[in-house]
């Protein structure tokens, strides 16, 4: 098995879609509304008691919404019945936060909430669907966004700077102390494919700026169109787009931006730019944008507006909208269903995985987490820092061992082989820093790879970049 030590990584092409996609969007402060993003046809609405609306995400799986409002409430919308419906068990959940942004960490087990000042940014529990902990920092955090490695980007709108806490695998966050100065009101944060780098729109100014993540330290800017507000932006699904949308009443402005995803550089020229009606007042962290999955449109929701406005991504004209029974309050998430898991835990065995499109069966003892990964975006797992050795002839001893397989169900793309699997990597971490991996077990399909990634700054990530045969 070939361990490569890398600088910066590489990029490929993303899967094939061939998933069905799902949307989300409040259309007024009390109803949330989901759709086929493939067919862009209305599958149902859902009248929530919540006022102040908000965010809202979508489970990688399909299988579940959140929507949240500022009041403290976090909706579950079951996802698998005709017409989207309340989720049983505990539903809202209660938290502390009350904010407006919604986040999802990289395995999906646990959700933040952001928290305006005086209240507290919340984490919650999606098993089990309670708040475990909060965090204050100043006069709060009304956007975020997780990277793959963990790294949340947090900001809030009226201050200068954008943070970098971190999210444990236990749901804990912390300030790494990192931040960028912004030199403005920072409104939203994405991150790019890879999570090296992020970008955000500022919101007085009209402008993104791009930073590297580690070390949060700025690389590229644009203008917007002047004297416009900056609320949102997008990337889309290779990273090489970027969309922003700014505005001034009674009218918003969308553009695409070229972006290059490793290096954090934007091109100077926007590619195209549309203006739509509708006011580009939004809660912050809201996200205002959403592209689909395979690239070909982009939804725009403009506050008050009576519709969201579905735009082609290569041209900016106007494809079409789909209506809202009222203004629009709140944000637009799209989501493809995945169709690829990476998938630990330890020791072989024969432990089912089951999601919401499929069942597997591993060669692991016991699936202990499992992440929505794409040929071109996964998880990072920060490695600790080495043991120091005593003495030069003293063996270096085992760390932390974990097995790990990826795992793809396509019958679209692959309809001979719809089922398909890496074989079984067993991972063992050393005192020295050294880290191996021993390839265990068949394959059918796919060949999963490791990368140990050190970063500007020196510290290290472990990444898992696999191949599909004929891909």
């Amino acid at each position: 098995m070939l361990l490569r030590s890398l600088a910066l990584l590489p990029l490929v092409a993303p899967l094939a879609v061939a998933q069905q996609s799902l949307g989300m969007y409040w259309d007024d402060i009390r109803h949330v509304v989901v759709f086929d993003a493939d067919t862009d046809v209305l599958l149902g609405s859902l009248l929530l008691s919540a006022n102040d609306c908000s965010d809202c995400v979508l489970l990688a799986d399909l299988s579940l919404g959140f929507a949240v409002n500022s009041t403290g409430q976090v909706w579950v919308i079951d996802l698998t019945t005709p017409s989207p419906t309340l989720a049983s068990g505990t539903n809202p959940i209660p938290v502390s936060a009350r904010g407006g942004d919604l986040a999802l960490s990289p395995d999906q087990r646990y959700l933040i909430v952001t928290g305006n000042s005086p209240t507290p940014t919340s984490v919650v529990d999606l098993a089990t669907r309670t708040e475990i902990g909060t965090y204050t920092f100043g006069i709060g955090v009304s956007s975020a966004e997780v990277a793959s490695d963990g790294s949340v980007l947090a900001s809030h709108f009226v201050s200068t700077s954008v943070r970098r806490l971190m999210l444990d695998g236990f749901g804990n966050l912390s300030d790494t102390g990192e931040l960028l100065n912004t030199s403005s009101s920072p409104f939203n944060c994405i991150v790019a494919p890879g999570g090296q780098f992020g970008v955000a729109v500022l919101f007085l100014n009209a402008r993104v700026v791009s930073f590297e993540i580690q070390g949060m330290t700025s690389v590229d800017e644009q203008l917007l169109v002047p004297i416009l507000s900056g609320v949102g932006l997008a990337l889309g699904p290779a990273g090489d787009a970027l969309y922003t949308v700014s505005g001034l009443d009674p009218s918003v402005v969308v553009q695409r931006f070229g972006y290059d995803p490793s290096t954090g550089l934007i091109e100077n020229d926007p590619v195209w730019t549309r203006a739509l009606s509708g006011d580009p007042s939004c809660v912050s962290g809201g996200e205002r944008l959403a592209v689909h999955p395979d690239g070909s449109k982009v939804y725009v929701s403009p506050f008050g507006s009576n519709a969201l406005s579905i735009l082609d991504t290569a041209s900016g004209s106007v494809l079409g909208s789909l209506p809202a029974g009222g203004d629009i309050h709140g944000s637009v998430c799209v989501v493809q269903r995945s169709e690829c898991f990476l998938v630990l835990g330890q020791g072989s065995g024969s432990a089912v995985f089951p999601s919401t499109g499929h069942t597997w069966t591993t060669q692991l003892g016991a699936v202990e987490n499992a992440y929505p990964v794409t040929l071109e975006d996964g998880p990072s797992f920060p490695l600790p820092v080495p043991r120091s050795r005593a003495h030069a002839s003293t063996p270096p001893t085992r760390v932390a061992e974990r097995d790990v397989q990826v795992l793809l169900w396509n019958p679209s793309v692959f309809p001979a082989n719809p089922e398909q699997w890496s074989s079984r990597l067993h991972v063992t971490l050393w005192s020295n820093g050294r880290v191996t991996a021993d390839e265990l077990g068949p394959r059918n399909g796919i060949e999963l790879d490791i990368e140990v990634v050190t970063n500007p700054n020196g510290t290290r990530h472990l990444r898992f970049p696999f191949e599909i045969d004929g891909l």
